[in-house]
C-alpha cells in the first residue's frame, strides 16, 4: 500500500506543466523509495534514458514520496501517457525491480543479485526496464484499433468551365413519319346535311424538332341537292398540305399539334332530272380553294401507335353558288364561308 501511494504522488508532483503544452509524450515513472541504502540517481536516471529515449518513451524519476525528482529535461506535453511505474528497491545483496501498470493490478518484478552498485549493475536495471517497457509498446500496438484511412480530397475544380450539357431524356425520339386514317366530318353548305367521309395522311418530322409537315385527301360520297325543277349533285375530294407544330403536354403519351392548311377542293357538278323549262349542261370541275385552321390532341396508348381527334374550320377564299338560270340567276346551292371540320381517327409512326 506504501508503494501505490508513493508512485500516485510522483505522478502527482511531475504531472503539474510550468509552461503551454505542445505534444503527448509516453512515459515511465521510476520512484526511489527514501530510508534505503543509496542508490547513485544521477547513474540510474542517464541509463533509464539510454535505453528507453531509442523507444521514444521519457523517464519521469520521483526520488521520494513527495517527488522531487529531476525531470528537467522533460519536454513540455499537452498530455502525458503513463505506460508503467517502476519502483527500486535496495537490499544488501540485491536490486529489486516492481513493474506496475497504470490500467490494472498486473504486476511484474525482476531481482537482480549484486554487490554494489556499480556501473554493470546499474545497466542490467536499466535493460530490464526497457525489456518490460517494450513489451507494452508491443502488446498496446496490437490492441489499439486501426486508424481509418483519410478519405481522399476532392480534385480542385478547373478553372476553366465546361458548359453543362443537360442529359438527354429517356424517352425515344419521335418518329419521323406518320401516317394516319380518320373519320371526317363537315357542312358544305346549309341547305345540305353534314357531310361524312374519310381523311388520309402522311406527315414527316423534320430532325428532332416539334414541327409536322404533311399532305391529306378526303373522299366524301356524292352530295345531293333536290328541288322542284332539278336534282344537282356534287362530288367532292379535296386534298392540302399542312404545317404542324406538336408538343407534349402530359407526359410523352399526349400531345397537343397546332395546323395550318391549304385546301384545294376539285368539285365536280351534274345535273338531272331537269324540267321541260330548263336545259341540262354538261358536267364539270370547278376548284374551290380555302385555308384551315385546327387544333388536334394525340394520344398514344402503346407504341407506334396513336389514337387523336382534331377540331377546326375551313375558310373558303372563292366562294361561288351553284345556281340555275332562267332568265335570271337562282341559286340551289349556296356553300358557307367558313365551314366547321371535325376528325377522329388513329395513326402510325414509322421509322
Amino acid at each position: 500500500m506504501l508503494r501505490v501511494c508513493c508512485l500516485a504522488a510522483a505522478v502527482l508532483g511531475g504531472g503539474a506543466a510550468t509552461a503551454a503544452p505542445e505534444k503527448t509524450i509516453r512515459t515511465v515513472v521510476v520512484t526511489v523509495p527514501e530510508g534505503e541504502p543509496a542508490l547513485p540517481l544521477q547513474r540510474l536516471v542517464e541509463a533509464l534514458r539510454s535505453q528507453l529515449l531509442e523507444l521514444g518513451v521519457w523517464v519521469q524519476l520521483s526520488a521520494g514520496p513527495a517527488g522531487g525528482g529531476d525531470n528537467e529535461a522533460m519536454p513540455q506535453a499537452r498530455d502525458r501517457d503513463v505506460l508503467a511505474f517502476v519502483w527500486v528497491e535496495r537490499t544488501e545483496n540485491a536490486l529489486t525491480v516492481h513493474f506496475y501498470e497504470p490500467a490494472g493490478a498486473s504486476l511484474r518484478e525482476r531481482r537482480i543479485p549484486v554487490t554494489g552498485t556499480d556501473a554493470a549493475s546499474i545497466e542490467e536495471v536499466a535493460v530490464v526496464v526497457r525489456s518490460a517497457v517494450d513489451a507494452l509498446l508491443e502488446r498496446a500496438a496490437h490492441e489499439r484499433p486501426a486508424t481509418p484511412e483519410p478519405e481522399p480530397r476532392p480534385a480542385p475544380e478547373s478553372t476553366a468551365r465546361v458548359a453543362a450539357i443537360p442529359p438527354r431524356p429517356d424517352q425515344p425520339e419521335p418518329s419521323p413519319l406518320q401516317a394516319a386514317v380518320a373519320y371526317t366530318a363537315t357542312r358544305y353548305a346549309s341547305e345540305v346535311p353534314w357531310q361524312h367521309g374519310v381523311l388520309m395522311s402522311l406527315a414527316w418530322r423534320p430532325a428532332a424538332t416539334p414541327w409536322r409537315v404533311g399532305a391529306e385527301c378526303s373522299w366524301f360520297p356524292s352530295l345531293t341537292r333536290r328541288t322542284n325543277d332539278l336534282t344537282l349533285t356534287l362530288d367532292r375530294h379535296p386534298i392540302g398540305v399542312f404545317l404542324g407544330y406538336e408538343l407534349p403536354v402530359a407526359g410523352s403519351g399526349v400531345t397537343l399539334r397546332a395546323e395550318g392548311s391549304g385546301i384545294a377542293d376539285p368539285i365536280v357538278r351534274r345535273t338531272s332530272r331537269l324540267s321541260a323549262d330548263l336545259n341540262g349542261t354538261p358536267p364539270s370541275v370547278r376548284w374551290s380553294w380555302a385555308v384551315s385552321t385546327r387544333l388536334r390532341v394525340g394520344w398514344q396508348p402503346s407504341t407506334p401507335f396513336w389514337v387523336f381527334a382534331t377540331g377546326g374550320a375551313d375558310f373558303l377564299l372563292n366562294r361561288f353558288d351553284h345556281v340555275v338560270q332562267n332568265g335570271s340567276e337562282t341559286p340551289v346551292l349556296s356553300p358557307l364561308r367558313v365551314r366547321p371540320h371535325l376528325q377522329v381517327g388513329a395513326s402510325v409512326d414509322f421509322p
